[in-house]
């Protein structure tokens, strides 16, 4: 069984985590950490729910890194690129926007 992190953000956290741990169950994840933000400013700083996945990504505690959706983890497209190229260089999957 392959474990998994779950990364929220926003004003729904809990919604998304109930989703993502939902993805995870169908695909026979085990959820081994969870990482939130209640809210984040225009620029994507000041984040320490996202600065402690990326931190623990080197790790190796999880292999896989579930967001109800892309917009999630960056709010440009040159921060979403730097954070998954991270991600596939620690042969870390990443499923995003499986809500059902």
């Amino acid at each position: 069984m392959h474990n998994a992190a779950i990364y929220a953000k926003g004003t729904n956290i809990e919604d998304q985590v109930k989703r993502c741990r939902e993805v995870a169950r169908r695909r026979g994840l085990n959820v081994v950490q969870e990482f939130k933000d209640k809210a984040s400013d225009e620029n994507g700083v000041d984040l320490p729910g996202l600065i402690g996945l990326m931190q623990q990504v080197e790790t190796g505690n999880f292999d896989v890194v579930i967001v109800t959706g892309l917009g999630r983890l960056a709010h440009n497209r040159a921060a979403l690129t730097d954070l998954t190229r991270t991600l596939s260089q620690h042969k870390i999957d990443l499923i995003a926007g499986e809500d059902r």
